[in-house]
């Protein structure tokens, strides 16, 4: 039963790595059609969506109808996988370019593709670059175009928030639009960090509240990273989908019975 296990998870993981790499260079061929990215962003949500039915990977989401969608985010998510980057082209119902490091830029074709859709690539080891990609990436925002980033910077060993580096927090205060938190929720348990299986299960992704732009002071940072911080650690929790399922239900059952009541 293992065998055939890990022999499913690892036809699934070549199916996804053909589908990547297929749809990557439709998107760089039809670029000319779509030079600012859009298509691209729309093969990026199909893909993340084909990647998980593969998989066997089921995604909930929570909160988005809470959210003003007409206007741009910087998105903040923690990060626990690299199926965090699906999950959020499968959660996030706007269009949204992710802030990455330059060496995926090199990538062939996968690479070309984000370039192509004016993904925003940061070189950590060299200070005056990544301002400079920080500088485009909140004129960007401030142009309506929304960008997510991961702000610890690397995936979380044990599925809990770590602590935030201080580059997204620059951006948040240059762009001047709102922040929005996303919290997810047991993604490592379908695909752990350093890990190249993935395996069925579900996970979750919760939208947070929105800190609007009178709510940023460029001058206090820190207070602001605690804020996002705060509120993800609060959203992730124990890390168990389990907790997540056993508060929702309840207030599904409320709801048919205020229905029925009435």
């Amino acid at each position: 039963m293992e065998a055939l296990r890990y022999f499913r998870s690892l036809l699934a993981g070549l199916l996804i790595a053909g589908v990547t790499l297929a749809l990557s260079a439709i998107g760089i061929v039809t670029w000319p059609l779509s030079p600012r990215g859009q298509f691209y962003l729309s093969l990026a949500r199909f893909w993340s969506r084909l990647s998980f039915a593969l998989t066997g990977v089921t995604v909930t989401i929570g909160g988005r109808e809470r959210i003003d969608w007409s206007r741009p985010y910087l998105f903040m998510a923690n990060h626990q996988s690299s199926a965090d980057v699906m999950a959020l082209f499968h959660a996030l119902p706007v269009p949204v370019r992710l802030l990455a490091k330059r060496s995926l830029a090199w990538l062939p074709v996968f690479g070309w593709g984000m370039a192509l859709a004016r993904f925003i690539f940061i070189d950590r080891r060299n200070a005056r670059r990544a301002f400079r990609s920080l500088e485009r990436a909140a004129a960007r925002i401030r142009g309506g175009e929304s960008v997510a980033i991961f702000p610890e910077g690397t995936r979380s060993d044990d599925g809990r928030v770590q602590a935030f580096k201080k580059g997204g927090f620059l951006l948040a205060a240059k762009s001047q639009v709102a922040i929005l938190p996303v919290a997810i929720i047991g993604s490592n348990t379908c695909l752990a960090k350093g890990g190249l299986r993935i395996h069925g299960g579900r996970f979750h992704v919760e939208m947070g509240t929105p800190i609007l732009p009178g709510d940023l002071d460029p001058k206090n940072r820190d207070d602001l990273a605690e804020r996002v911080r705060a509120q993800l650690v609060e959203m992730v929790g124990d890390n168990s989908v389990e907790r997540v399922f056993s508060q929702r239900a309840p207030s599904r059952r409320q709801a048919r019975a205020a229905t029925t009541g009435a």
